[in-house]
């Protein structure tokens, strides 16, 4: 998800359909170390965009 606006993501889209208050969604975000220079993740990850229960939980991959 690290090129997605997590607003407009299409699995943030069909946990609305099945959980519409977000009471039983975690979001996990891949890839972060892909991000681009100057974006700025930190109000999704303090679950301050899409508001869900359980938030969100950033994961960075391995170097090779």
């Amino acid at each position: 998800m690290s090129n997605v606006d997590i607003s407009t993501s299409d699995a943030i889209k069909l946990a609305k359909e099945y959980d519409k208050n977000g009471e039983r969604t975690l979001c996990a975000l891949t890839k972060l170390d892909l991000i681009t220079d100057g974006s700025d993740i930190r109000s999704t990850l303090l679950n301050q965009e899409v508001i869900l229960k359980y938030g969100y939980i950033g994961c960075k991959n391995r170097s090779p």
